[in-house]
This record gives C-alpha cells, sequence and structure tokens, in this order.
C-alpha cells in the first residue's frame, strides 16, 4: 500500500490532477485535512470536477478554510451539468437554508435534475420529502412510490422497505396493492438473504410458513429472533419471550417489522417462542 501511495504522490507532484484528488482522499482518510484541502485545490485548479467538488464541500463545512457558503455554491453551479453530486449538494442546501436564503422551490428542482442525471440518493430523497411532507411540501404517497421506485431502479436498495410500507397500506390505503406488496417483498426477502450470506457466508433456509433460518454448530436459529435480539429492547425477557412479525409476513425480519410479545396460551401464526 505504501509503494501505491507513494506512485500516486509522485504522480500527483507531476501535476497529475487525478493524482492531486486521490492524494487528497488519501489525506483525508488520515485525518490530515489541512494537507488534504491543499491538494483537491490543485486538483480544482486544473479543472478536475472532484477536486472541485472537494473544494466546494471544505469550504460549505468549514474545513480547512473559513466557512462560505456561497463559495461553496459558486463551484458548485460551474461543474453541475459535469458531476449530478454537484445538484444533490445545492439542493440540499437550498432545502435547508443553509448559509443562504431557502429556496425549496429551486432546491427540488436540482434534486429532480440529479435524479435524472442517475442519481440515486436524490430519487430517495424525493420520496421521503413526498412520503413525509418536508419543507413544506404536501403528502403525495403515489409520488413517494414514484421516486422510491426510481430509487431502486438507480440501484438503492433501502427504497425497498418503503415500498414495502406503502404498498402494505401501512401509511395509507390509498396506494395499498397486494399484488405490488408480495412483488416488492420478494424482493426484499432476497436482499436480506444475500446481506445476511454475506456478512456472515452462512445459508439461509426457509419454512413453509416463510420463516427464515440458519444452521449455527448444528443447531436451527431463527433469523428473526437473532434480529430482535440485536435490534429490539426487551423490556422484560421473562414476560416478553415471543417474536412477533406486525404484518404477519413470516418472510419480513426488518427490525421495524418485529416486537417482542408475552407467551400467549394460543400461539398466533405469526409470533414465535424463543
Amino acid at each position: 500500500m505504501e509503494k501505491e501511495i507513494n506512485k500516486i504522490l509522485a504522480d500527483a507532484q507531476s501535476g497529475n490532477a487525478e493524482s492531486q484528488y486521490l492524494i487528497g482522499l488519501h489525506y483525508e482518510n488520515e485525518g490530515n485535512i489541512n494537507e488534504a484541502f491543499l491538494w483537491y485545490e490543485r486538483a480544482a485548479t486544473q479543472g478536475y470536477v472532484y477536486g472541485i467538488n472537494a473544494v466546494a464541500m471544505y469550504h460549505l463545512k468549514g474545513m480547512a478554510v473559513e466557512p462560505d457558503v456561497y463559495k461553496a455554491i459558486a463551484l458548485w453551479e460551474n461543474i453541475a451539468e459535469e458531476l449530478p453530486t454537484a445538484k444533490v449538494n445545492l439542493g440540499q442546501i437550498y432545502l435547508e437554508g443553509q448559509g443562504c436564503p431557502q429556496d425549496i422551490r429551486k432546491g427540488i428542482e436540482l434534486l429532480r435534475q440529479a435524479a435524472d442525471s442517475g442519481e440515486g440518493l436524490s430519487a430517495l430523497t424525493m420520496g421521503h420529502i413526498y412520503l413525509k411532507g418536508l419543507y413544506g411540501i404536501p403528502v403525495i404517497y403515489k409520488e413517494a412510490v414514484k421516486w422510491f421506485e426510481r430509487a431502486y431502479e438507480l440501484g438503492i436498495d433501502d427504497s425497498v422497505e418503503f415500498l414495502c410500507d406503502l404498498y402494505g397500506g401501512i401509511h395509507s390505503r390509498s396506494v395499498r396493492d397486494k399484488v405490488k406488496y408480495r412483488y416488492w417483498s420478494n424482493i426484499r426477502k432476497g436482499l436480506e438473504k444475500s446481506r445476511f450470506a454475506n456478512e456472515s457466508d452462512t445459508l439461509v433456509l426457509e419454512e413453509s410458513d416463510g420463516r427464515q433460518y440458519v444452521l449455527i454448530d448444528g443447531k436451527k436459529v431463527y433469523v428473526d429472533i437473532l434480529v430482535a435480539e440485536t435490534f429490539i429492547i426487551n423490556p422484560d425477557p421473562s414476560v416478553y419471550t415471543e417474536v412477533e412479525h406486525i404484518d404477519g409476513d413470516m418472510s419480513n425480519n426488518a427490525a421495524s417489522n418485529l416486537r417482542w410479545v408475552k407467551r400467549s396460551k394460543t400461539i398466533e401464526i405469526n409470533s414465535y417462542p424463543l
């Protein structure tokens, strides 16, 4: 690694803009923001868009330089057509009124443009805006669905959870759709299996009702219990001994869909004891 860094440094010192940016990243990761800014600025001086983007962010946050939102805005506006991320940053500044007059209409338009250019996080943000009615924008669930689906198309897997909630009717019956809910639930199920397998190298198996489990040292361990024990506070483990799937979908192991419940005489179909 040190040999590679020295090679990039030599190229940067010779005037290679991309290498200057990469060395800036190296120093930033090392915590040396002053040195990082110097190299970013050298790359930016040569018109390297990623260098300009980094310099703008430093001006916005006041890292290595005094905070100057208008300097950041000017830099991002210069590269907005080349780098969609610049439109994302500009959109957030105008939406929040971050150091400048708030301009919600302009912020929304910039996020739309960024999403049209393939920026998935912009589409995800748009989905949140219409889902929660942020920045004075009215709640429009159909618009939220559209943007979350767009975000998924652009590679943002986090949007699947919101689509399941929307099509499942959690927010409103107006967009409830059983067929689409099953479709997105299957996608979520596949993503969860993939994530679990990637993190643990463990094969995720499934019972006839959809409940998922893994084999650890030859013993069956249920995924919903693992998730609940990890992410959900149990107010009294001696009383709340079962895990319930709120939506009744045994394959939906999202923490937001699970809760600890008391053991009942008749075990519900969507509740499982430890």
